[in-house]
């Protein structure tokens, strides 16, 4: 009989632990939501990328660069690069036909399983013993890192695919393998360039530390490493045609340059987190009664442990009898601990804006590495050294709460905690066992270890998805009531909103609905459902130019979130070209002149008309300087139905003798993919502005003539229109889309020739 492989037994255990964590949504047949960001964006953004990405559109040079639904318009491409665009495992769930938190699940444990099989292939560049590499392979596809972030799709799609560019660089360094490493890089920097940059960083120190530990000297090491380098930008070329364009997007984001500049958390609880979260997984308490809390959402983030056995293990590098690879291995740790224990590093490694810890994946990686060298080798386990892991681990996990309640001094309230310190003694039991099954089980150490190591990473697992994280959720009938409560057939609200006015087939004109209202909480994404021009959104990679209207008017921000917009001033609704609101009752509508249309929209459902309603394109003659306004803000936002507000770059234009009569409206207007067009007729010279978000990748012609456009009032497009007729064509595409193509294909064709040339070394 054929001998099965490792690998297989790999993936049935794998797969074997997600059905189990799965087990609680197939029996209630409950959606899988699982709290953080999944539901409020990740549902939403893929379903306006399923909107928009078709691949007969593509075969038609018609590319998803632009969303209309999405926050007062989007920069799609660039902006969700971030989220989904470029990741591959985005294309795969296009091709699955179940409803998205369905395809979720599927997909996900797919990424699971292949986080696992990626690992295991890893390992074998340090050891062939089959069982120690499964035993990796499974802590790190149950780590707590993975379970953390299992509803942040990109996150888990760059972690399942990390141990690729590890071992492509193991590739390199050992064998001198180009290939690998530029397509690792360049599928990694497309899956998300957040991580990415992290792990450049961490590659960086890797491959030094690599270099030494397998050579015992640095000698070739500056030829050696200028080679990868140029091999590292062939794979960022790979990636230029969604990077470049999300590169410049992303530049006016107002996270980049918030550097935290700090050696100290100011939170002593960060440290005391920190000290135990390699040895206790830290995950399943960071939303109940955490005694670590710091109302601090990065805080929350510090996910180290990868099981019992990592943890016991990694101190054996103090007594290593490999000299080279002790001093190495030592002085790598310092360097990474420098990192995790300073704001400073944590800031380095998120793009040197907010600290963060996201970037320990490949922290958790590097531990599950040294665990394996002595799983695979148990002669080199320094048994001594063993039980004092155990004890001063112990040790730390037992103190580790009291200690934290003495040094804020709230001791008193350590029965509050119970909870967590059960939590803790399970795990010191776990080390316990774990401890007695290294040291006395010799027979069947790896068979018992793996079993340990399993029950361990299911049951935190099983907890959170299955549990803590999944309770409450919505049943399927409550999501199919929020993404259908205004329509049961696609477009049927818009189509419903169109025949109210004839003029409406030719215009552009946005919707209010109330977010606390038909199902609207469910997300500030909501609109994506409708496909309507909405108000509200929940984006970290928002249109960057409206951090001017945040500026000029704080309110528009919801929940005291930097990215959650949510629009309801009534006088900024008239700018914004906001004509219906769909409410539940009269209280609801924050028009200041209004008309009812209807009170029986779907058999009761109110719709209102803004009396006020202006167009998308409206004429100005009056400029202003608005610096003042985006420093101190607007007391009454009139002021941008009257005037143009002028940046400090664009002062020139106060010069500008504009002799058009204020309030004359852009008509005929076409829009959709990426492109708008619309007439405008004039009497005079001036200025019009399109309440769109400025986006330099707009291409603006007046009457055929390329025409220089503004960013004005409050992050929207100024354009300077003549007299008489001007005819307006837009077209959309992504700045730096056309270089970061160019750039591609050369990337492309240098990886085509570079495996050619491997291949060719391998026969000879």
């Amino acid at each position: 009989m054929k001998k099965i492989s490792p690998l297989f037994y790999l993936v049935i255990l794998t797969l074997s632990v997600v059905i189990v964590f799965y087990l609680p949504y197939i029996i209630t047949n409950t959606p899988f939501e699982y709290g953080g960001d999944l539901k409020p964006q990740g549902f939403t953004f893929f379903t306006e990328f399923k909107n928009i990405v078709s691949f007969s559109k593509l075969l038609s040079g018609i590319f998803p660069f632009y969303s209309w639904n999405l926050f007062l318009g989007t920069n799609f491409w660039a902006s969700k690069t971030y989220y989904l665009m470029s990741d591959f495992f985005s294309y795969l769930s296009l091709l699955i036909p179940f409803h998205f938190y369905t395809t979720y699940a599927i997909v996900t444990g797919l990424k699971v399983v292949l986080a696992a099989t990626m690992f295991y292939f890893y390992l074998g560049s340090f050891t062939r013993h089959n069982l120690s590499r499964i035993i990796g392979a499974i802590s790190y596809a149950f780590s707590a890192w993975m379970i953390y972030f299992y509803g942040q799709s990109s996150f888990v799609s760059y972690y399942a695919l990390m141990p690729l560019l590890l071992w492509s660089t193991e590739l390199f360094l050992s064998k001198k393998k180009q290939f690998p490493f530029v397509i690792s890089v360049g599928i990694l920097l497309l899956t998300n360039f957040l991580f990415f940059y992290s792990s450049s960083i961490f590659l960086a120190m890797y491959v030094t530390y690599r270099y030494f530990v397998i050579n015992e000297s640095f000698k070739g090491f500056i030829k050696s490493t200028l080679h990868l380098i140029a091999l590292y930008f062939v794979g960022v070329m790979i990636s230029s045609i969604f990077i470049l364009p999300s590169f410049y997007y992303m530049l006016g984001n107002d996270r980049v340059g918030n550097t935290a500049l700090s050696l100290i958390y100011s939170d002593p609880k960060i440290y005391m987190h920190l000290l135990s979260a390699i040895f206790v997984p830290s995950h399943v308490f960071i939303y109940g009664n955490n005694v670590f809390e710091t109302n601090y959402h990065i805080s929350r983030e510090i996910v180290l442990w990868s099981g019992s056995i990592s943890a016991l293990l990694l101190p054996q590098i103090l007594t290593d009898t490999d000299r080279w690879f002790k001093k190495a291995t030592l002085l790598f740790y310092v360097f990474l601990l420098a990192i995790l224990f300073t704001p400073l590093g944590g800031s380095m490694m998120n793009g040197f804006s907010e600290f963060s810890f996201r970037w320990t994946l490949s922290l958790i990686a590097m531990n599950i590495v040294i665990m394996t060298r002595y799983l695979a080798n148990p002669e080199r386990i320094n048994r001594r050294t063993l039980l004092y892991s155990l004890l001063i681990s112990s040790g730390i996990v037992a103190i580790v709460i009291p200690a934290t309640l003495i040094g804020i001094n709230q001791l008193d309230k350590l029965t509050e905690y119970l909870p967590q310190i059960g939590l803790f003694i399970l795990v010191i039991a776990f080390m316990g066992i774990t401890y007695w099954v290294l040291t006395f089980n010799s027979k069947k150490l790896y068979y018992s270890v793996l079993s340990i190591l399993t029950l361990e990473l299911a049951l935190s697992a099983f907890f959170i998805l299955g549990y803590s994280r999944r309770l409450p959720l919505f049943t399927w009938q409550q999501v199919n009531d929020a993404t259908h409560v205004l329509q049961s057939e696609p477009n049927e609200l818009n189509a419903y909103l169109d025949g109210l006015d004839e003029e409406n087939y030719s215009s552009y004109y946005r919707v209010y609905i109330p977010h606390d209202s038909l199902y609207w909480s469910y997300s500030h994404n909501m609109s994506v459902f409708y496909q309507i021009n909405g108000l509200m959104t929940y984006d970290s990679t928002y249109a960057t130019s409206l951090n001017d209207l945040k500026h000029l008017a704080p309110q528009v921000m919801d929940f005291q979130s930097d990215w959650i917009f949510n629009i309801k001033d009534p006088i900024l609704m008239n700018f914004l070209a906001v004509k219906y609101a769909v409410v539940t009752s009269e209280a609801e509508v924050p028009f200041l002149n209004k008309a009812l249309i209807s009170d029986q929209y779907r058999g009761g459902l109110k719709v209102y008309l803004n009396l006020d309603y202006r167009s998308i394109g409206t004429t100005y003659n009056d400029f202003i300087d608005g610096r003042g306004y985006y420093q101190d803000g607007a007391d009454d936002l009139s002021i941008l139905l009257d005037s143009i507000l002028l940046r400090e770059e664009d002062q020139e234009l106060l010069e500008m003798n504009a002799t058009v009569t204020q309030g004359l409206k852009l008509e005929n207007i076409e829009y959709g993919d990426n492109h708008l067009s619309g007439t405008l007729n004039s009497d005079g010279e001036g200025m019009m502005v399109l309440s769109l978000p400025y986006d330099e990748g707009w291409q603006i012609r007046i009457n055929g003539i390329n025409e220089r456009y503004y960013r004005v009032n409050g992050g929207f497009i100024g354009i300077p229109i003549q007299e008489d007729l001007n005819q307006l064509e837009m077209y959309f595409v992504p700045k730096g889309f056309k270089t970061g193509f160019i750039l591609s294909g050369l990337g492309v064709l240098i990886s085509l020739y570079l495996w050619v040339k491997d291949r060719s070394k391998s026969i000879n």
